[in-house]
């Protein structure tokens, strides 16, 4: 516990003068963010946002990889690398993760957003509601189906200020914290405690820190799909 919280201060050291000096920006980008378990999303589960049509994301948590692209309207995918794991044989399918996902109800048209996807065997059903007369609290909630038949509940939670954003979320068993800070629209630094269920028991392994990356990949072919009526 005594050398996660110096990590945290070292952290704090290193990112203030950053954060002090970063120019107020808009409530923008943050879901952008290419999160620890992969797709857009809160800190690690997957949300019903999708990654603006042409945008990619790049994004580093200590040895996890990931990239993703809005490639269609409503349509994300992209990949995890874990270079941890890398030398593993006995690890080798998990070394690339696959993942993406669709948005099939969007916020700007239905009381809520929803979008069904996949993140490696797993197949999951994911809702996002920006709750406006309770503090401009973003929530969301899902089922996954994993690979072992079994059903996992997901909730999460984020507020978002001008620049910082605070994340909770809970896949089954597990309690995650983030704290994400946009440097720009196109960075966001991430800082995340995760398995807080064993909270008696915290060390390194419970702290995640990340770095997000994004940017225009290409011109949208198309805003919509040709067929809709909206």
């Amino acid at each position: 516990m005594h050398k996660l919280f110096s990590c945290f201060l070292l952290l704090w050291a290193i990112l203030l003068p950053a954060f002090l000096n970063c120019a107020d920006m808009p409530d923008i980008s943050f879901y952008r963010s290419a999160t620890i378990d992969g797709p857009t999303g809160l800190l690690t589960i997957p949300a019903a946002t999708i990654l603006d049509n042409g945008y990619y994301a790049l994004a580093a948590h200590k040895y996890l990889f990931k990239i993703n692209a809005g490639l269609l309207p409503g349509l994300e995918l992209g990949v995890r690398i874990n270079a941890e794991q890398y030398n593993d044989d006995l690890e080798r399918e998990h070394r690339i993760i696959p993942h993406g996902k669709f948005n099939f109800l969007a916020a700007s048209q239905y009381p809520f957003s929803a979008s069904l996807g996949f993140f490696d065997k797993d197949i999951y059903l994911s809702f996002d509601k920006l709750l406006v007369n309770f503090y401009n609290i973003y929530a969301t909630a899902g089922l996954k189906l994993q690979e072992n038949g079994r059903w996992r509940a997901m909730i999460g939670l984020s507020k978002t200020n001008a620049r910082t954003q605070y994340i909770f979320d809970k896949a089954g068993e597990t309690y995650n914290l983030g704290y994400r800070i946009m440097l720009s629209p196109k960075i966001r630094i991430e800082i995340g405690l995760v398995n807080l269920q064993r909270y008696k028991n915290l060390d390194f392994d419970n702290f995640t820190f990340g770095l997000n990356f994004s940017e225009i990949l290409f011109n949208p072919l198309f805003e919509k799909w040709p067929w809709s009526t909206n």
